[in-house]
Formats: C-alpha cells, sequence, structure tokens
C-alpha cells in the first residue's frame, strides 16, 4: 500500500515539474511593472523583461537600464542588443527597457473602417497611413493634413460615398474628372492599386537598418487588431543590406546638403541681405556673366533663371539656391576668395572654408559608382564638420532659441571631433571634483578629530607660513628677508584669498616694516571644505597637514610610490622625451636634478633602447629609501607632482584635455580615487565611496552629483581656461551658458581623441526620398546608362565626340560660326580628367552627366526621339538632385520621379531592374 501512495506522489510530482518546465515568462502589464521590479531587483530603474532570441522566450533581469533607437526596441540574450518592430507595431519615440514595456509599445491601426484602404505601412516609426478607397467613390469626411493620406493616431480618417456628376469619376485626390481621362497625366496622389488589399490579404513585408525583408506569416491571414497585442514578434527575416560605402555615400551626401547648405545660407543672408538681394544680384549681373556664362556655362539655365528669370512680383530667394551656386555668388559679391584646389590644412580662413565644402561637394555628387570608402569619409566627413563650425565660429552664428533649430542643432553636435555627452561630464565632474572634495573633506576631517584641532586653529596657526609660500611674497615684521628666502614660493594669490581676509580692525596693526598687506593684517575666512579648490589648497600647503598624508600615503610604502611614479617625477624634472613615452610630456617643471639623485639612482649598466644617454629607464629607486630622510621640500614637491594627488592638480591645469584623456581611459579617475581612499580610516565612508566610484556603478547609474546645468558651465568655464597652441584650434559646438555656439578647443596633436560615431541616424521621411533618389541613380540608373555609353559609343565614336570637344574649347570664339550650333558644356576639373585621361581605359570612364551629353550627341533625335526623352528625363533629375537647395523630396514629388525613373529604367534597360527600384522605394531609412 505505501509502495502505491509513493508511485502516485512520484506520478503527480512529475506531472507538476513538468508544468513548471512548459511555463513560458509573460512580461508585466504596465500596471504591475513597478511592483513586479521592486520584487526582482529592487529597482524599477534596473529591472527589464525582453524577448530572448537564444531560447525563443521573454525573460526578466536587473541589469539595467538600457534604451534603443526610434523605430526598434531592445532584445536579450546575455546581452542587449537591437531588436526590430514587426509590422504590426510601431515605437515612436526611443525605446528603454525600465519604461514598462517589453516590445514596440503601439499597434498600427488596420485601415479597415468604411471605405479605407492601406497608403503607407513601411515605417517601424510611424502609424500606418490610410486613405478612402475613390475607386469605390469614398472620400474623406474632413480633409486631412495631407489631401492624399491621413494617420489615423494624430487625425479623423473617416471616409464617405462622394457622388459625381453624370460622365465623371472620382480622381485619386478626390476630385471629380471626366470619365476616360488619364489619371497619372493630372492627379498629385499616387495609385493605390497595390495598397488595396487588406492587411490580413497581403504578405508581410518590412524595411529595416537598410535591409529589404520579408517574412512570411504563420498562417494563411494575420490576425491584427487596434489594442495592444501580445503577438509573437521574432519572426525570421532573409535580408538584403547597403554596403558600408554606398551608406558613407549618402551620409556625406545628406552632411553637404541638410547641414553645410543651410550654414552657407545664413552665411549667404549675412554678406548679401535678403532684402537686398534682387537689387544685388542685377547690379554684379554683367560680372557674374562674364565670369560663370561667357566661357563655360558654368552656372546653367536653369540656375541662372533662378537669379534673373523672375518677374518683378516674384520674390527672389535665397532659399532657391544650391550651396555650390551660393559659394559662386560669395566669391563675387562679397569679394570671398574662393579656390578650385583644395586648402591645404593650416588655412583656416573663410575661403578656405568655403573652398572644402565646394571641393567635397563637387567630388562627392560627381562620384561614378555612388560609394566611398572609410579612410576617404572620415577625412571629408571631419572636414566639412570643421569647415561649418568654423563658419559658425567667424560669423558668430549661435542658436538662441533651441526648439526652433533643433533639426539643425542636433546636426551640429554630431560633427564635434569629440563627443560632449552631457551625462559624461556630469561623470567627470564627480569624478574629478566632487567625490575627491569629499575624500579629501573626510582626510581633513580625520586630522582634525586624531590631532584635536579645527580648521580655524590650522589658519590661525599656520597663518606666517603660509603667507611666505605665496608667489609673491615679501618680509614681513616677524622675520627677516633671510628667513623669506628658506620658503617654497607656489601658493597664488587667488589661493590665499581663498583662506584669508584683511581684517576690518587691521588698521590697528602698525607694521614695522611698514607694509600695506602684513601677514598680521589678515584673519582666517570661514572654509567651506567642500570646495575642491580651497581643501587641496589647505592639503597641499599646511605643514602639519602635509605630515599626516606623507604619513598615510607613504607608511606601507615610500619605494613602491616612487617606483611606480618615476616617470611623471622624471619628466617633472627633465623635459624631453623619454624612451618610455608615447607622447611629449605636460608635466610641471618642479625638481632640479639634485633633488631627483636624492631619490634615484644611475644604474651605468642599463642601456636605453632610444640610445639617450640619460633616460628614465636608467634609473632605479635607491635601496632603503625612507620619507623620514627626505627633505620637506622635495616631499611637498612629490605629494604636489605624483599620485592621486598630483593627478588632481594636473586636471586642474587644463580639465577639458584631462576629460578627453577620460573619456578614452575612463578607469584612470576611478583607480586614483581608489588609491586616495586607502588612506581613509572611515570604513564605512571608504566602502561607500568604492561603490560609487565602480565601473559597474558608473555605467549602470544615471543619477550623478553633478547635473546638466554644471555640465553646460563646466564646459564653458573651462574652455576659456585653455592655452593657446601653435597648431589650429579645433572648433566644436557646445551650450554655453543660455545659448548653442562654436568655441575652439586646443588640442596636441599627439592626443588620442575618443572614438566617435559619424553619423545621422534620425532622418525624416523626406531626407530620405532625397537620398532614396540619389540612391537610385547610382546604383541603378548609372549601371543602365554606362551600358549604353558603351554599347552605342564605339571607340572610334568616342574619339571623334573627343575631338569635337576638344577643338570647342582650344578653337577661336568664331569656330562655333562656321560650325553645327552645338552648346559648349562646362567641363570640371575631373571631368576633363576623365575624359582626356592619357590613359585609354580612364578615358571612358566619366560621370553621368557627361555620358548622356555624350550619348545625346551621338544619337539622331529624329530617329530615338523616345531614347531622347529618357536621356533628358535622367537628366532633368540628375540636375535636380545635384542642385538642390534642400535636400529633401516631399512624398508627392518623391513618387513623381520614381515613376518618372521606372519609366526611364524601363525604356532603357528592361524589366530586369524593377524589382529593385520597387525596393528602394520602401526603404524607411537608408541612412540607417
Amino acid at each position: 500500500m505505501e509502495e502505491i501512495v509513493v508511485l502516485t506522489s512520484l506520478i503527480i510530482f512529475q506531472i507538476f515539474v513538468l508544468k513548471v518546465v512548459s511555463y513560458s515568462l509573460k512580461c508585466p502589464s504596465q500596471a504591475n511593472w513597478k511592483l513586479r521590479a521592486q520584487v526582482a531587483c529592487n529597482s524599477s530603474l534596473k529591472y527589464f523583461c525582453l524577448y530572448n532570441s537564444v531560447i525563443g522566450e521573454y525573460v526578466e533581469g536587473c541589469n539595467g537600464p538600457d534604451r534603443d533607437r526610434i523605430g526598434s526596441k531592445r532584445i536579450y540574450a546575455g546581452d542587449f542588443s537591437r531588436g526590430y518592430c514587426t509590422k504590426q507595431r510601431f515605437q515612436p519615440f526611443v525605446f528603454w527597457t525600465n519604461d514598462g514595456v517589453s516590445d514596440c509599445i503601439y499597434a498600427k491601426s488596420i485601415c479597415s473602417e468604411e471605405g479605407q484602404v492601406v497608403y503607407k505601412d513601411h515605417s517601424s516609426r510611424d502609424d500606418r497611413a490610410c486613405r478612402c478607397d475613390h475607386k469605390k467613390s469614398y472620400s474623406f469626411i474632413e480633409n486631412p493634413r495631407d489631401n492624399c493620406f491621413c494617420i489615423p493616431t494624430k487625425e479623423d480618417c473617416s471616409c464617405y460615398v462622394k457622388s459625381c456628376p453624370v460622365n465623371q469619376t472620382l480622381s485619386a485626390d478626390y476630385s471629380c474628372i471626366q470619365t476616360g481621362i488619364n489619371e497619372i497625366l493630372i492627379h498629385k496622389c499616387r495609385d493605390t492599386i497595390e495598397y488595396n488589399k487588406t492587411v490580413d490579404e497581403k504578405t508581410i513585408s518590412c524595411i529595416e537598418n537598410n535591409r529589404l525583408c520579408f517574412s512570411k506569416p504563420k498562417n494563411d491571414h494575420v490576425r491584427v487588431r487596434k489594442e495592444r497585442l501580445d503577438v509573437d514578434v521574432h519572426q525570421s527575416l532573409e535580408c538584403v543590406r547597403l554596403k558600408k560605402d554606398e551608406v558613407n555615400y549618402l551620409r556625406l551626401i545628406h552632411l553637404l546638403f541638410r547641414v553645410a547648405c543651410p550654414v552657407v545660407r545664413t552665411i549667404f543672408n549675412h554678406e548679401i541681405h535678403p532684402n537686398q538681394l534682387r537689387r544685388t544680384l542685377y547690379k554684379n549681373k554683367r560680372e557674374i556673366e562674364k565670369i560663370y556664362r561667357r566661357k563655360d556655362k558654368i552656372v546653367d539655365e536653369y540656375q541662372w533663371n533662378l537669379l534673373f528669370g523672375h518677374s518683378k512680383e516674384e520674390t527672389v530667394t535665397s532659399e532657391d539656391f544650391g550651396v555650390r551656386l551660393m559659394i559662386y555668388l560669395l566669391r563675387i559679391i562679397a569679394n570671398i576668395n574662393v579656390g578650385d584646389l583644395y586648402p591645404v590644412p593650416s588655412d583656416t580662413s573663410i575661403g578656405a572654408m568655403l573652398s572644402r565644402i565646394k571641393f567635397i561637394r563637387n567630388e562627392v555628387t560627381q562620384s561614378l559608382e555612388g560609394k566611398i570608402p572609410e579612410n576617404q569619409f572620415n577625412q571629408y566627413w571631419d572636414d566639412i564638420g570643421q569647415a561649418v563650425l568654423k563658419l559658425m565660429s567667424s560669423f558668430e552664428m549661435y542658436f538662441e532659441n533651441y526648439q526652433l533649430n533643433k533639426g539643425l542643432t542636433d546636426r551640429l553636435f554630431m560633427l564635434n571631433p569629440i563627443n560632449i555627452d552631457t551625462r559624461e561630464v556630469c561623470l567627470f565632474i564627480d569624478m574629478s571634483e566632487k567625490y575627491p572634495a569629499m575624500i579629501l573633506e573626510q582626510l581633513f576631517s580625520e586630522y582634525c578629530t586624531f590631532e584635536r584641532v579645527t580648521i580655524e586653529d590650522i589658519l590661525r596657526n599656520e597663518k606666517h607660513d603660509l603667507y611666505h609660500k605665496r608667489i609673491k611674497t615679501e618680509s614681513c615684521c616677524k622675520c627677516s628677508t633671510k628667513q623669506v628666502s628658506t620658503f617654497l614660493k607656489v601658493m597664488s594669490e587667488k589661493q590665499w584669498g581663498a583662506l584669508y581676509e584683511i581684517s576690518m580692525s587691521s588698521n590697528s596693526h602698525l607694521c614695522p616694516s611698514d607694509l600695506t598687506k602684513c601677514s598680521e593684517r589678515f584673519i582666517p575666512k570661514t572654509i567651506n571644505t567642500s570646495d575642491l579648490s580651497k581643501i587641496m589648497t589647505l592639503v597641499l600647503y599646511s605643514q602639519n597637514m602635509m605630515h599626516y598624508i606623507v604619513s598615510r600615503l607613504f607608511g606601507k610604502g615610500f619605494s613602491k610610490f616612487l617606483l611606480n611614479n618615476q616617470h611623471t617625477l622624471y619628466h617633472s624634472m627633465d623635459k624631453k622625451r623619454c624612451c618610455k613615452c608615447r607622447k611629449s610630456p605636460t608635466e610641471e617643471i618642479l625638481i632640479n636634478k639634485e633633488e631627483w639623485n636624492t631619490l634615484f639612482l644611475k644604474e651605468n649598466d642599463i642601456l636605453c633602447k632610444n640610445d639617450t644617454t640619460d633616460c628614465c629607464c636608467q634609473y632605479s629607486v635607491r635601496r632603503k629609501i625612507r620619507y623620514s630622510d627626505i627633505d620637506e621640500t622635495v616631499l611637498f614637491k612629490i605629494v604636489y607632482l605624483a599620485g592621486p594627488i598630483g593627478v588632481l592638480n594636473k586636471i586642474k591645469r587644463d580639465a577639458f584635455l584631462c576629460f578627453i584623456n577620460w573619456t578614452v581611459d575612463v578607469d584612470l579617475l576611478s583607480s586614483v580615487l581608489t588609491e586616495l581612499l586607502k588612506i581613509i580610516e572611515d570604513k564605512t565612508f571608504r566602502s561607500d565611496m568604492l561603490r560609487r566610484i565602480s565601473s559597474d556603478n558608473l555605467s549602470q547609474s544615471y543619477e550623478t552629483e553633478a547635473k546638466s546645468t554644471d555640465a553646460y558651465q563646466w564646459v564653458s568655464k573651462h574652455l576659456c581656461k585653455q592655452k593657446a597652441t601653435t597648431e589650429p584650434p579645433l572648433q566644436i559646438f557646445v551650450r554655453d551658458k543660455d545659448v548653442l555656439r562654436v568655441r575652439s578647443v586646443h588640442i596636441p596633436h599627439d592626443l588620442t581623441l575618443p572614438d566617435r560615431t559619424r553619423n545621422f541616424t534620425d532622418i525624416t521621411s523626406e531626407e530620405n526620398n532625397f537620398l532614396v533618389v540619389v540612391h537610385g541613380l547610382s546604383k541603378i540608373v548609372y549601371p543602365i546608362v554606362i551600358n549604353e555609353f558603351n554599347t552605342h559609343c564605339r571607340h572610334h565614336m568616342f574619339n571623334a565626340i573627343r575631338r569635337d570637344i576638344f577643338e570647342q574649347r582650344c578653337k577661336s570664339p568664331n569656330y562655333n560660326e562656321h560650325r553645327d550650333q552645338r552648346k559648349r558644356m562646362y567641363l570640371s576639373q575631373k571631368q576633363q580628367t576623365q575624359l582626356f585621361s592619357p590613359r585609354q581605359e580612364e578615358s571612358k570612364i566619366v560621370d553621368l552627366k557627361l555620358m548622356i551629353y555624350i550619348l545625346k550627341e551621338n544619337t539622331n533625335g529624329e530617329e530615338k526621339k523616345d531614347y531622347f526623352e529618357q536621356l533628358d528625363v535622367i537628366d532633368e533629375i540628375r540636375r535636380e538632385i545635384v542642385q538642390s537647395s534642400s535636400g529633401i523630396l516631399k512624398e508627392e514629388r518623391f513618387q513623381e520621379v520614381m515613376e518618372r525613373i521606372r519609366k526611364a529604367v524601363l525604356h532603357l534597360g528592361g524589366k530586369s531592374y524593377m524589382e529593385k527600384l520597387s525596393s528602394l522605394k520602401r526603404i524607411q531609412n537608408i541612412l540607417e
């Protein structure tokens, strides 16, 4: 009987275990999120519940928070990584793991109300766009912001049946038109045939991270609801990526058109007031025509009409001018020396900056293959960035209203050669100022307790000594000139003034030496020991305090301290580089040779690898050396220059350079503070500070002692304190009090700058449209045209065209009178090199504009009228993109351009390119 009971219990236990194993974690709802976070992690900041892509389940943990960009989410598989929203959901703001969500936050609208169809659905950042099905006579009840579509989460998208008169039908833009008229020629909204299926009927497709992704639904049709559903969000994807050098090319295009162009336009408007633009242009019309039109059509017909083709009622505005045209006009009207060659790095003039932008713009827009290698991309990005920031600095451009210029200011921050992240600055302030002040304050408190004295007692007892440690000291009534010479004079007047002030009753002291600022006229101030500069002054210059620190710092190994800091102390005696130096020494010269020799002994049998006769490596610490045998002045210098106090002093001399070094090596200050904490006796204080400065705490905690306002003030303060160098300074974009402005930073040439990201990730749909067309021209249209070029321009034909162009450029001005009236084409330096290269294999590598020109010259227009028209279409689109004044394409214009490209590609290249062209239209962020 007992055996049966045991067996039954075992079976029940196994069933129970099976149930536990098969259980899948379900993340808490937002209402229960904080409760679960407190139970699991005792912290709502660190708790997360995310999908684990390895085991295929949701998991929870306590090593958050983490975040991801708009349109994405986080997943977890031992570490945080990027996950992608499914087609049914979208994430319109930054995803935080501690925000009470596990997946992209919102379910997309399904456009299923009466008369609705899906118009646009290729973004994980935005909701689906719906429209009313005009083919079934539906129109919007209320006109949306965009006539072609409506966003359900932002506006009313209700539809109704709209009646049209007899023999008329409803067009795609909801106007009644004559039946039988070709809608494509007149309506502005794209056709929705490909979208006129319900969401359930479609195969789910997505564009993520420059990849065209296709995902097969698990069932025959997918259920989609408006409420937030717990759906399977991790489906296998088959993807195609853009190559890195292709993305680099598009990033430079975006930088030139969306950042450099607006800044140049601001300078243009500064030099030529918008109200005087028409008048100024006509005043200089003859000069502009002479330089840019008479010989070569550098300014083409389209650009010329922008300048002088307006009626009196129309406004001439620089908003219509591209960056190249504005630079050409500044060269004449503002008399700025803009050249065609790339300026030398040391030239920081306005003309050199504009020349760099123009040169890189020409190089990039005339790129044959639409790609650029990494090293070239980095150089061009940095050069454009410095040119843009230097121009802003030269014209004192700054942004008082951050919100109005947020799109541009965010991009300007990305141009900084140094990433000045507010949180990193706050952490650096904590680690270099606030935490050291707390440790030294504790050290001072322990000393005062041990000696049973107060700060006022110390200042009163050591006033005379501190008075004579001033750099600008003199003998006083209490000592002779001989005694004054025995003091080490290192204390500044500012440091003295932080500790002492003249007594209100100082006139009662009659100084025998007749000194107006005799030491006896001063009394101690009330000292705020939480101020690092004041507590450091006390620690360094108080003789009794110095003795206490020395005993604590060197008590357990003076020889080891000297050995660890030998290189620092050596360069505090000798400035020249030694074999251990990786960059030029920056130590303060304070130790003389005699003092050095009391600490270190030269080993004559050691040979320096750099063959230096007196190198740091040839010295060793003297045996059995004790700090009690060392002169007090030398001990002070050691503490002042080396060890944790020495590092804090170095930060004080150039805090901004130390901040840059710290961003490269974040453990440096942690080790310094750890060493400083070793001389603290209070174990509770020591353990608390060690926890604060630990790398885990610094990486996970988003709370800092310093606040964002402290960071802005710190950057402004320490940039002003930088010492000038002979090298050209770097320009950085910073927040300076209440405005954003450009400041100069002096960086030694051998200083390693931290790695940074050269990219803009958050682009608008209109910016993305523009870049998609650029990519389509370079990767689809260009290969088709070059194939046509190689097919129709045989070697002998091409040579004849080259000879004709050569003669046009070399003959007299009367040459065209007895030849066919062909338009003379302006050839850039690069095009000339391409066309007339001495190498035959290079002479046929020409850009898109030049190929179209040559193809048209070599084609009989009467015989191939359609062919001629499609070449013109491509050339018009190329010109529109290259000469763009904005770097954007609105949705309506984008669809028109892509349709024209589609027809041209179909005519010239056939149907094989249609699928690739169709995939381009669905990319939501081509720079990601």
